[in-house]
Protein backbone atom coordinates (compact mmCIF):
# COMPACT_ATOMS: atom_id res chain seq x y z
CA UNK A 1 0.00 0.00 0.00
CA UNK A 2 2.47 2.57 0.75
CA UNK A 3 5.49 1.62 -1.73
CA UNK A 4 5.03 4.72 -3.13
CA UNK A 5 7.20 6.48 -0.68
CA UNK A 6 10.16 6.02 1.44
CA UNK A 7 12.99 7.45 3.52
CA UNK A 8 16.55 7.26 2.92
CA UNK A 9 18.82 6.59 5.19
CA UNK A 10 20.53 10.51 5.10
CA UNK A 11 17.00 11.85 6.46
CA UNK A 12 17.03 8.79 9.04
CA UNK A 13 20.26 10.06 10.75
CA UNK A 14 18.71 13.47 10.99
CA UNK A 15 15.52 12.61 12.65
CA UNK A 16 14.41 13.81 16.04
CA UNK A 17 11.01 13.61 18.31
CA UNK A 18 8.68 16.14 17.24
CA UNK A 19 7.87 16.99 20.81
CA UNK A 20 10.94 16.80 22.75
CA UNK A 21 13.40 16.86 19.64
CA UNK A 22 14.65 13.81 21.98
CA UNK A 23 17.06 11.28 19.75
CA UNK A 24 15.07 8.22 18.72
CA UNK A 25 15.42 4.61 18.45
CA UNK A 26 14.52 3.83 15.32
CA UNK A 27 13.03 -0.37 14.91
CA UNK A 28 11.17 -2.18 12.05
CA UNK A 29 7.80 -0.68 14.02
CA UNK A 30 8.63 2.55 14.43
CA UNK A 31 10.72 5.13 16.44
CA UNK A 32 10.38 5.35 19.66
CA UNK A 33 11.83 8.91 22.21
CA UNK A 34 14.55 8.00 24.12
CA UNK A 35 13.87 11.10 26.27
CA UNK A 36 9.90 10.97 26.54
CA UNK A 37 9.25 7.60 25.47
CA UNK A 38 6.65 8.67 22.34
CA UNK A 39 6.16 6.30 19.93
CA UNK A 40 6.17 7.02 16.20
CA UNK A 41 4.57 3.88 14.22
CA UNK A 42 6.37 2.59 10.72
CA UNK A 43 4.06 3.50 7.45
CA UNK A 44 5.84 0.95 5.16
CA UNK A 45 9.24 2.39 4.69
CA UNK A 46 8.54 5.62 6.16
CA UNK A 47 7.03 6.91 9.29
CA UNK A 48 3.88 8.60 10.98
CA UNK A 49 5.06 11.44 13.44
CA UNK A 50 1.38 12.46 13.92
CA UNK A 51 0.49 13.19 17.46
CA UNK A 52 -2.61 11.67 18.49
CA UNK A 53 -3.89 13.33 21.68
CA UNK A 54 -7.11 11.90 23.82
CA UNK A 55 -9.96 13.20 22.28
CA UNK A 56 -10.68 15.64 26.07
CA UNK A 57 -7.47 17.09 25.43
CA UNK A 58 -7.98 18.88 21.78
CA UNK A 59 -8.65 22.51 22.22
CA UNK A 60 -11.08 24.11 20.36
CA UNK A 61 -8.96 25.65 17.94
CA UNK A 62 -7.30 22.14 17.34
CA UNK A 63 -10.74 20.74 16.39
CA UNK A 64 -11.39 23.22 14.32
CA UNK A 65 -8.37 22.64 12.15
CA UNK A 66 -8.35 19.14 11.87
CA UNK A 67 -12.74 19.53 10.92
CA UNK A 68 -11.47 21.30 8.28
CA UNK A 69 -8.19 19.95 6.95
CA UNK A 70 -10.55 16.23 6.72
CA UNK A 71 -12.85 18.17 4.50
CA UNK A 72 -10.01 19.74 2.58
CA UNK A 73 -8.27 16.25 2.06
CA UNK A 74 -11.63 14.76 1.34
CA UNK A 75 -12.69 16.93 -1.06
CA UNK A 76 -9.19 17.07 -2.92
CA UNK A 77 -10.24 13.21 -4.68
CA UNK A 78 -14.26 13.22 -5.24
CA UNK A 79 -14.20 15.02 -8.68
CA UNK A 80 -13.06 12.92 -11.17
CA UNK A 81 -13.04 15.57 -13.66
CA UNK A 82 -9.47 16.47 -12.19
CA UNK A 83 -7.93 13.24 -13.72
CA UNK A 84 -7.02 15.38 -16.83
CA UNK A 85 -3.58 15.92 -18.04
CA UNK A 86 -4.13 19.03 -19.09
CA UNK A 87 -5.63 20.22 -15.60
CA UNK A 88 -1.91 19.28 -14.55
CA UNK A 89 -0.37 20.70 -17.29
CA UNK A 90 -1.64 23.59 -16.24
CA UNK A 91 -0.77 23.30 -12.72
CA UNK A 92 3.14 22.99 -13.89
CA UNK A 93 3.13 25.75 -16.48
CA UNK A 94 1.62 27.91 -13.41
CA UNK A 95 4.63 27.91 -11.52
CA UNK A 96 7.13 26.98 -13.96
CA UNK A 97 8.40 30.32 -13.91
CA UNK A 98 8.88 30.43 -10.28
CA UNK A 99 10.72 27.19 -10.04
CA UNK A 100 12.96 27.71 -13.19
CA UNK A 101 13.71 31.00 -13.35
CA UNK A 102 12.85 33.37 -10.60
CA UNK A 103 14.31 30.72 -7.45
CA UNK A 104 16.90 28.31 -7.11
CA UNK A 105 16.27 25.57 -4.83
CA UNK A 106 18.72 23.12 -4.21
CA UNK A 107 20.95 21.01 -1.78
CA UNK A 108 18.54 19.45 1.29
CA UNK A 109 15.05 20.26 0.83
CA UNK A 110 12.06 19.83 3.39
CA UNK A 111 8.75 20.17 1.53
CA UNK A 112 6.17 21.25 4.34
CA UNK A 113 2.95 20.25 3.07
CA UNK A 114 4.36 19.23 0.14
CA UNK A 115 1.78 16.56 -0.85
CA UNK A 116 2.81 14.09 -3.04
CA UNK A 117 6.00 15.57 -3.54
CA UNK A 118 4.74 17.49 -7.09
CA UNK A 119 7.98 20.31 -5.97
CA UNK A 120 10.87 17.09 -6.84
CA UNK A 121 9.44 17.45 -10.73
CA UNK A 122 11.18 21.44 -10.63
CA UNK A 123 13.96 19.83 -8.54
CA UNK A 124 15.05 16.72 -10.61
CA UNK A 125 15.27 19.15 -13.89
CA UNK A 126 17.67 21.36 -11.59
CA UNK A 127 20.12 19.18 -10.25
CA UNK A 128 18.93 15.61 -9.56
CA UNK A 129 21.18 15.14 -6.95
CA UNK A 130 19.14 17.49 -4.47
CA UNK A 131 17.94 15.29 -1.19
CA UNK A 132 14.60 16.17 -1.10
CA UNK A 133 11.94 15.11 1.56
CA UNK A 134 8.41 15.49 1.71
CA UNK A 135 6.38 16.28 5.02
CA UNK A 136 2.48 15.91 4.53
CA UNK A 137 -0.37 15.66 7.60
CA UNK A 138 -2.36 13.57 4.80
CA UNK A 139 -1.05 9.91 4.25
CA UNK A 140 -3.49 9.07 1.74
CA UNK A 141 -2.75 11.89 -0.84
CA UNK A 142 -0.08 10.26 -2.27
CA UNK A 143 -1.67 6.99 -2.67
CA UNK A 144 -4.79 8.54 -3.72
CA UNK A 145 -3.46 10.87 -6.59
CA UNK A 146 -0.21 8.73 -7.44
CA UNK A 147 -2.70 5.20 -8.16
CA UNK A 148 -5.71 6.55 -8.87
CA UNK A 149 -5.29 9.56 -10.87
CA UNK A 150 -3.02 8.11 -14.60
CA UNK A 151 -3.01 11.09 -15.97
CA UNK A 152 -1.06 12.98 -12.91
CA UNK A 153 1.63 10.43 -13.58
CA UNK A 154 1.99 11.62 -16.86
CA UNK A 155 2.18 14.86 -15.91
CA UNK A 156 4.60 14.22 -12.97
CA UNK A 157 6.77 11.19 -14.26
CA UNK A 158 9.18 11.76 -11.34
CA UNK A 159 6.88 10.20 -8.99
CA UNK A 160 6.23 6.86 -10.64
CA UNK A 161 9.68 6.03 -8.18
CA UNK A 162 9.37 6.07 -4.28
CA UNK A 163 8.97 10.09 -2.45
CA UNK A 164 11.03 10.59 1.18
CA UNK A 165 8.29 11.55 2.66
CA UNK A 166 7.51 11.48 6.70
CA UNK A 167 3.72 11.82 7.89
CA UNK A 168 3.65 15.32 10.14
CA UNK A 169 2.45 18.63 11.04
CA UNK A 170 4.40 22.05 10.32
CA UNK A 171 4.18 23.70 13.88
CA UNK A 172 6.41 19.89 15.21
CA UNK A 173 8.83 19.14 12.43
CA UNK A 174 10.69 15.68 13.13
CA UNK A 175 14.06 16.75 12.49
CA UNK A 176 17.26 17.81 14.29
CA UNK A 177 18.22 21.59 14.17
CA UNK A 178 20.26 23.14 11.40
CA UNK A 179 19.78 20.40 8.61
CA UNK A 180 18.40 21.87 6.09
CA UNK A 181 19.82 24.12 3.11
CA UNK A 182 16.15 25.18 2.43
CA UNK A 183 12.65 24.83 3.51
CA UNK A 184 9.37 25.27 1.14
CA UNK A 185 6.46 26.38 1.89
CA UNK A 186 3.59 26.60 -0.97
CA UNK A 187 -0.38 27.28 -0.53
CA UNK A 188 0.10 26.08 2.61
CA UNK A 189 0.39 28.87 4.90
CA UNK A 190 -3.24 29.80 5.26
CA UNK A 191 -3.96 26.46 6.70
CA UNK A 192 -1.33 25.62 9.43
CA UNK A 193 -3.15 25.72 13.05
CA UNK A 194 -0.28 28.27 13.99
CA UNK A 195 1.72 29.73 11.81
CA UNK A 196 4.04 31.35 13.45
CA UNK A 197 5.20 28.63 15.12
CA UNK A 198 5.41 26.57 11.59
CA UNK A 199 8.12 29.63 11.15
CA UNK A 200 9.72 28.84 13.80
CA UNK A 201 10.19 25.70 13.51
CA UNK A 202 11.34 25.90 10.02
CA UNK A 203 14.19 28.26 11.54
CA UNK A 204 15.40 26.17 13.81
CA UNK A 205 15.63 23.24 11.25
CA UNK A 206 17.75 25.98 8.70
CA UNK A 207 21.17 25.88 8.08
CA UNK A 208 23.05 28.55 9.06
CA UNK A 209 21.96 31.29 6.00
CA UNK A 210 19.72 28.29 4.94
CA UNK A 211 16.18 29.84 3.17
CA UNK A 212 12.35 29.72 3.32
CA UNK A 213 10.86 30.06 -0.06
CA UNK A 214 6.82 30.90 1.04
CA UNK A 215 4.38 31.14 -1.51
CA UNK A 216 1.16 32.16 -0.79
CA UNK A 217 -2.47 34.26 -2.09
CA UNK A 218 -2.66 37.23 -0.47
CA UNK A 219 -4.62 40.32 -0.69
CA UNK A 220 -2.57 43.75 -0.12
CA UNK A 221 0.98 44.69 -1.55
CA UNK A 222 0.75 44.08 -5.11
CA UNK A 223 -2.18 42.05 -4.89
CA UNK A 224 -4.86 42.08 -7.74
CA UNK A 225 -7.27 40.89 -4.93
CA UNK A 226 -9.04 43.60 -3.28
CA UNK A 227 -10.58 41.25 -0.73
CA UNK A 228 -10.77 37.86 -0.04
CA UNK A 229 -14.72 37.49 -1.23
CA UNK A 230 -15.90 34.36 -3.39
CA UNK A 231 -16.84 36.71 -5.88
CA UNK A 232 -13.96 39.14 -6.64
CA UNK A 233 -11.96 35.64 -7.25
CA UNK A 234 -14.63 34.78 -9.18
CA UNK A 235 -14.55 37.99 -11.51
CA UNK A 236 -11.13 37.83 -11.09
CA UNK A 237 -10.90 34.11 -12.94
CA UNK A 238 -13.53 35.32 -15.36
CA UNK A 239 -11.42 38.10 -16.61
CA UNK A 240 -8.45 36.25 -16.86
CA UNK A 241 -8.66 32.79 -17.53
CA UNK A 242 -12.37 32.76 -19.76
CA UNK A 243 -15.21 30.92 -19.54
CA UNK A 244 -14.24 27.42 -20.18
CA UNK A 245 -11.14 27.48 -17.97
CA UNK A 246 -13.36 29.31 -14.98
CA UNK A 247 -16.63 27.00 -15.46
CA UNK A 248 -14.14 23.49 -15.14
CA UNK A 249 -12.41 25.27 -11.93
CA UNK A 250 -16.02 25.86 -10.49
CA UNK A 251 -17.33 22.52 -11.10
CA UNK A 252 -14.50 21.15 -9.99
CA UNK A 253 -14.43 23.12 -6.54
CA UNK A 254 -18.31 23.45 -6.27
CA UNK A 255 -18.41 20.32 -3.53
CA UNK A 256 -16.09 22.85 -1.80
CA UNK A 257 -18.68 25.95 -2.50
CA UNK A 258 -21.20 23.74 -0.60
CA UNK A 259 -19.64 23.22 2.08
CA UNK A 260 -18.30 26.88 2.75
CA UNK A 261 -22.41 27.65 2.65
CA UNK A 262 -22.73 25.49 5.01
CA UNK A 263 -20.72 27.37 7.41
CA UNK A 264 -17.38 25.73 6.45
CA UNK A 265 -13.70 26.52 5.06
CA UNK A 266 -11.00 25.12 3.65
CA UNK A 267 -8.69 27.96 5.14
CA UNK A 268 -7.65 28.75 9.05
CA UNK A 269 -6.47 32.03 7.56
CA UNK A 270 -6.60 34.55 5.06
CA UNK A 271 -3.47 36.48 4.52
CA UNK A 272 -2.51 40.36 4.47
CA UNK A 273 0.63 40.54 2.45
CA UNK A 274 1.81 43.16 5.23
CA UNK A 275 1.00 40.61 8.18
CA UNK A 276 2.84 37.91 5.76
CA UNK A 277 5.92 40.04 6.05
CA UNK A 278 5.69 41.35 9.43
CA UNK A 279 5.58 37.68 10.62
CA UNK A 280 8.62 36.41 8.91
CA UNK A 281 10.89 39.11 10.21
CA UNK A 282 9.43 39.10 13.47
CA UNK A 283 10.37 34.99 13.62
CA UNK A 284 13.88 36.32 13.11
CA UNK A 285 14.25 35.90 9.13
CA UNK A 286 15.45 38.26 6.56
CA UNK A 287 13.23 38.75 3.95
CA UNK A 288 16.11 38.08 0.66
CA UNK A 289 13.69 38.60 -2.09
CA UNK A 290 10.01 39.52 -3.16
CA UNK A 291 8.03 37.82 -6.61
CA UNK A 292 5.10 38.65 -7.65
CA UNK A 293 3.59 36.19 -10.28
CA UNK A 294 2.02 37.17 -13.63
CA UNK A 295 -1.41 36.90 -14.18
CA UNK A 296 -3.73 35.59 -14.23
CA UNK A 297 -1.80 34.63 -10.59
CA UNK A 298 -0.78 37.93 -9.84
CA UNK A 299 -2.57 37.55 -6.19
CA UNK A 300 0.46 35.17 -4.98
CA UNK A 301 3.68 35.73 -4.01
CA UNK A 302 6.62 34.41 -3.15
CA UNK A 303 8.99 35.44 -0.33
CA UNK A 304 12.77 34.17 -0.15
CA UNK A 305 13.75 34.32 3.20
CA UNK A 306 16.97 33.97 4.71
CA UNK A 307 18.15 32.73 8.45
Amino acid sequence: MFELIKLDEFFKLILCCPICKGKLKISQDGCCCEDCEMFYPAIGKSYDFSIRRPEYCLSSQFKTWKKIQDGFESLSFRSQNQNELSYYLDQIDSVKEIYQEKFNISGTILDVGGEQGRLKHFLDLQNPKNQYCCIDPFLKIIQQETEIQSDFISAYPCLKDPVNFVCGIAERLPFQSKTFDYVHMRSVLDHFSDPYIAIKESYRILKPEGKLLIGLSVTGGKSSLKNISKLSRLHKKLRDQGLWKTTKRVIHESLKVFSEQKGENDHMFHWQYDDLVDMVKSAGLSIEKIHWQKPPYDHCVYLCCKR
